[in-house]
């Protein structure tokens, strides 16, 4: 094992968290927190889960979370992870639809400087983040995991990106396929709400827009003359809106430039209207999700449109407006709105950034960089090259692509016309149209809809294309339950997604300075008194 200047290294031993502040209820799984050696100077922060049953034979999953610039760890503690934090930011809950539940879960925050990821400072300073690096450093990075933790050597492996890993998660796989240098026995991949092709993110738009009630008809219908006074079809369902635009390096929308003032009045008026999905105040992630609090915060600095689509969730709405607020259509506060202030205030709480085995110069934590998010090169705006090449291969692999339905930045719509595409150019025939699927919690309870799937395939490569019902852009947050019955089916190769997960969902017991205090015991008549009476 190679450590770094800090004599930080990937280690069992010394990675092993045995304590963590402020968890409120049994830990009965091993956990392991540290640094993986990237190229020269760059070290990636990890953790890993081990799976809650039957650790020694149950799969590996690298989990990868998107922006560009946003930690995995976030999403550990916000989405999938075993642990939610309290409001407070000081304690954690348990999270019953854990995916180590069924797994081994590894987190890497990547790529370098973001979360607790970081570079040396005896090294050159490098501001340029792009795709090439990314895949680099988790290779080399899953080659020191595996010195570290030879006992997943060989296990199978999936890769599962969400967001903007939807072109981290396909590069990373493309890269193992042509190495040897991990051992790991790579058997597919996931996409959860990926930015696929970028071109088909935007066509979405309009439609999803107009149906959801966030453009007018006057404003839909205006669309009409656009595709034809570009010699497309009439039918907007079919016009290729990004003709009228282009993307900058840092994933901004632009209008295209046309020497025809027709067209230009149109790419002008067309682009104006895909960035109102950034400038509403609906929340692309999730479009009935909403958030209040009393004292609305003032918006993001930066107006990036990649860095908004793809998860700047320092505060998940306040990118859009300087009136959104942070408490929860539920009028509760709900979790999915303190979620980020408590988990980044946990984060750097001093004994918990111990207890993870984070030195003290080693940056603040946060759930998402700007500074990335500005400057990380975009320029692979279509996976599809990736995937033919992944194909292509003949590895024997299973890709499941899902989406949360209620998604605007990723849209169901997009991906689907992305994996069809991929389906048909590559001769991958229909193995089961689509149809619903169902979600049971257990088996003693009534089935409900999970969503919709269809399945393409052939001897060596195979999809599944999920919609999750109700979900917004992070499915394991808005449909913990059926997200892990989705996981358990795709790992395990079940039939099909309606086998129910055959685990536990009960919550450990809390620990006993967290249970409430017995109550005392009363006569009848003491427990019949009436104390008040409006």
């Amino acid at each position: 094992i190679h450590c770094t200047l800090l004599g930080l290294c990937a280690d069992r031993v010394y990675d092993e968290v045995t304590s963590l502040p402020g968890v409120t209820f049994e830990v009965k799984f091993k956990h392991y927190s540290g640094y993986l050696d990237a190229s020269l100077g760059n070290h990636l922060y990890y953790w890993l889960f081990e799976s809650q049953s039957n650790p020694s034979q149950a799969p590996l999953i690298l989990w990868l979370d998107g922006g560009p610039g946003c930690a995995s760890s976030e999403r550990m503690m916000t989405e999938n992870g075993p642990f939610h934090p309290t409001p407070d930011g000081e304690h954690l809950q348990e999270n019953v639809f854990s995916w180590n539940k069924i797994a081994n879960v590894l987190y890497i925050d990547s790529p370098r400087d973001v979360g607790f990821s970081y570079r040396d400072n005896t090294q050159p300073a490098d501001k340029v983040y792009n795709n090439s690096k990314t895949t680099d450093d988790l290779v080399l990075a899953l080659q020191d995991f595996i010195n570290a933790y030879p006992q997943f050597k060989f296990r199978d492996f999936y890769v599962i990106g969400e967001s903007y890993g939807g072109i981290y998660a396909p590069q990373l796989v493309k890269a193992l396929i042509q190495t040897d240098a991990v051992q790991l026995n790579l058997k597919g991949f996931a996409i959860g709400n990926g930015q696929l092709r970028k071109y088909d993110s935007f066509n979405s738009y309009f439609d999803l827009m107009y149906y959801r009630g966030i453009i007018s008809k006057r404003e839909f219908d205006s669309l009409y003359d656009c595709c034809t006074a570009s010699g497309q079809t009439a039918d907007l369902l079919y016009c290729d809106f990004s003709y009228f635009i282009d993307y900058s390096d840092s994933g901004d929308i632009n209008p295209k430039k046309f020497t025809d003032n027709t067209l230009q009045e149109c790419a002008n008026h067309i682009s104006k209207l895909g960035n109102y999905v950034w400038t509403s105040k609906n929340s692309p992630y999730n479009t009935y999700q909403d958030c209040y609090d009393d004292k609305p915060k003032p918006p993001q600095l930066f107006s990036n449109a990649a860095a908004k689509s793809f998860d700047n969730h320092e505060n998940d709405f306040y990118d859009q407006g300087a009136n959104q607020f942070a408490g929860s259509t539920d009028a509760l506060g709900g979790f999915p709105c303190y979620m980020y202030d408590a988990t980044e205030k946990y984060f750097n709480l001093p004994a918990v950034r111990q207890a993870l085995h984070i030195a003290d110069n080693i940056n603040t934590w946060k759930g998402c960089s700007d500074n990335i998010a500005k400057n990380y090169v975009q320029n692979e705006l279509d996976m599809t090259y990736v995937f033919n090449s992944i194909i292509d291969s003949g590895t024997q692999l299973r890709a499941l692509i899902y989406n949360g339905d209620m998604d605007l930045a990723c849209s169901f719509l997009a991906d689907q016309w992305f994996t069809e595409r991929i389906a048909t150019n590559n001769s991958l025939p229909v193995v089961k149209e689509r149809e619903e699927w169902l979600y049971k919690r257990n088996t003693n309870m009534p089935a409900n809809g999970g969503g919709y799937v269809k399945r393409f395939g052939s001897d060596n490569f195979k999809i599944d294309l999920i919609e999750v019902k109700g979900a917004g852009h992070h499915v394991a947050l808005d449909r913990p339950g059926p997200a892990l019955q989705m996981l358990n089916n795709f790992l395990f190769s079940l039939k099909n997604y309606n086998n129910v997960a055959n685990i536990s969902t009960a919550a450990a017991p809390l620990l006993k300075e967290f249970q409430a205090a017995p109550q005392p015991e009363l006569s009848r008549k003491e427990a019949d008194r009436i104390y008040d009476l409006p």
